[in-house]
């Protein structure tokens, strides 16, 4: 039996890079970070000095209005009280959504993330230490991480299967390969992936900072140059919705690209090792999903945290990957505007590819080479405007956790016929 094609047909980011897709694929296509020195009373951990991160009086409803055109009328009393995360979250799967007409028993929706609740969770045990009596009952479900996956539904109206997802970092890209298995194996017509907000507790940051995981100097690493001084975090949700081609084109959808194949594999591994052979071996396993030769790949927008090990890593797999197909390929790191969203990170990786394929260009990283491989190519001086055609993006998580989606370029817009520009 054919598999059916998978088309995005819409994306949402809502974040300290921006608010909504436009906004960020802005900022990657510039290069302008979203990066800033952290005023001491912004900084969950003395220590960390830089961060993307959404300032306490983040206003949900910021960005180009279409939340406020679409919103259900139950949303403002289901949204009321919500932290900034479920926030996040809703504005993303809104925006989407947008106004498609899609059944609701045939619309699913999957949620990457675990942990989504850490600071809720800290305020409640606070307010037991108090006194029992203070606890807010509602906490006994929103502090499960179904909780967002059921809210968000509510609010897209999505009635076919729902469910979440966990893969540490890699989370986001994880909810994108199950939204496409779901599309594939015809249990819904059309799937919301969510890459959720997660909002780390003061003891979260103070554990990463002690493992040495986080940056916590003055200075951004940039990731493959060797310089490995850690990930600096991020905040932000995103979400893509995927749909069947052929209801795509029922509805007069655009296809903005189209989702050819994904895959995720178990290093096996517990701990939070980055393991060369595995990356290599799921980026390997999603373009064949895809029917994707090596030698077509055009470009990697790549997990890219610019810890040393991890970029290590992933430059010898994505070497790996390339080995006698006499091929470079070009490579973005979004994080050096986003930060690391850590469960959204691979979700918001996704997004930079489909902008990428879509605007013809690749998107700017300020380094002339990798001292780890020279297969990787970088746009060092600012955008390179260039046809692409073919894309993967990969998403690592502690804990043996690896994850490559591959994207195609589509030629037309889907729906509307109308040739693209390149």
């Amino acid at each position: 039996m054919n598999r059916p094609s998978v088309y995005i047909t819409g994306m949402g980011f809502a974040g300290a890079a921006g608010n909504g897709a436009a906004q960020l694929a802005a900022r990657l296509r510039a290069g302008q970070s979203a990066i800033r020195r952290l005023p001491p009373e912004a900084r969950p951990i003395p220590q960390l000095q830089l961060g993307a991160l959404l300032d306490d009086g983040w206003n949900w409803r910021d960005g180009d209005g279409i939340r406020d055109r679409i919103l259900p009328p139950q949303a403002e009393k289901m949204l009321r009280g919500a932290d900034v995360s479920l926030c996040a979250d809703a504005s993303a799967v809104l925006e989407a959504k947008g106004a498609a007409r899609i059944a609701p028993e045939r619309l699913g929706l999957v949620v990457g993330g675990s942990n989504l609740a850490h600071p809720l969770l800290a305020e409640e045990i606070s307010r037991f230490q108090r006194n029992p009596a203070y606890v807010n009952p509602r906490s006994g479900f929103q502090v499960l991480d179904s909780h967002v996956a059921a809210t968000l539904a509510a609010l897209a109206d999505a009635q076919g299967p729902v469910l979440n997802v966990a893969a540490a970092a890699a989370s986001g890209a994880v909810a994108a390969v199950a939204a496409l298995d779901l599309i594939r194996s015809g249990r819904c017509d059309a799937c919301l992936a969510v890459g959720a907000m997660q909002r780390l507790s003061p003891a979260d940051w103070q554990a990463l900072a002690a493992l040495g995981a986080l940056n916590t100097s003055s200075e951004a690493a940039l990731p493959f140059s060797g310089q490995g001084g850690g990930f600096t975090p991020g905040e932000g949700a995103a979400c893509v919705l995927l749909e069947r081609s052929d209801h795509a084109e029922r509805r007069g959808a655009n296809g903005l690209a189209e989702l050819a194949g994904g895959a995720f594999v178990s290093a096996a591994d517990p701990l939070p090792h980055p393991c060369r052979n595995q990356e290599a071996r799921v980026m390997s396993l999603a373009l064949a999903d895809a029917g994707i030769d090596a030698s077509q790949l055009d470009v990697i927008a790549a997990h890219a945290t610019g810890t040393a090990q991890g970029d290590a890593a992933e430059a010898g797999a994505i070497a790996d990957l390339l080995e006698g197909s006499g091929r470079r390929v070009w490579v973005c790191a979004p994080k050096t505007v986003t930060g690391h969203c850590l469960s959204a990170a691979g979700l918001i990786g996704l997004a930079a590819g489909v902008f990428m394929l879509q605007d013809g260009c690749v998107h700017p990283l300020p380094i002339q080479a990798s001292p780890y491989s020279p297969t990787l190519r970088f746009a060092a001086g600012g955008a390179i405007d260039i046809p692409l055609r073919c894309a993967i993006t990969t998403a690592f998580g502690f804990g043996g956790f690896n994850a490559a989606l591959a994207i195609r370029h589509l030629p037309t817009q889907v729906g509307n016929k109308e040739e693209t520009t390149r």
